[in-house]
């Protein structure tokens, strides 16, 4: 197999990399408020920002990437089940990216609680405030969507050094 590989177009590459710092600044957000007392909203506030955030530029990523789709490299060689699974598994963490901040925009508004977007704007309230569902929500976001984020992510990770370092076919060069 040869050693050379195509990267992905500089554009997606700046966009999978903010990305995964956006997601990262967003856990770090939560941790911290987790942390600290309970009358100081400044990191779950921030969490909330930097949700919409990830959102709206997940959104754009896929627009980007749609556009980019004939300078896509050449697929990497290997059996159809590995290029089915590294299918699937974008597909599933580009809809995890998407639903888990939905869901922590209408667990928010269903608690009657605004989400103000770095102090730039603030989310309307769509929902006529409902703990039920608001609880729902929450379970959602941190108790299907946290994990599955997780999960998927790891086997991205994992998959990713697999193919570096016990294949060696260079797919991380493709987005360094």
């Amino acid at each position: 197999m040869s050693t050379e590989t195509l990267r992905w177009p500089g554009i997606i590459r700046f966009f999978h990399w903010t990305t995964v710092l956006l997601l990262v600044a967003t856990w770090a957000m939560i941790a911290l408020h987790e942390n600290t007392p309970d009358d100081d909203f400044f990191y779950i506030g921030m969490h909330k920002a930097l949700g919409v955030s990830v959102a709206i530029w997940v959104l754009m990523r896929l627009v980007i990437r749609l556009g980019q789709q004939s300078k896509a490299p050449t697929p990497v060689t290997g059996p159809r089940w590995q290029t089915l699974s590294a299918s699937v598994t974008h597909a599933i963490l580009y809809g995890l990216m998407l639903a888990m901040p939905l869901a922590g925009v209408l667990m928010s508004q269903y608690g009657g609680r605004a989400v103000s977007v770095f102090g730039l704007f603030e989310l309307p309230l769509m929902v006529v405030p409902d703990k039920t569902t608001g609880k729902f929500f929450h379970e959602l976001h941190t108790d299907i969507f946290w994990p599955l984020l997780l999960l998927f992510t790891a086997m991205h990770i994992g998959a990713a050094v697999y193919h570096q370092f016990i294949l060696k076919d260079n797919l991380l060069k493709r987005m360094r």
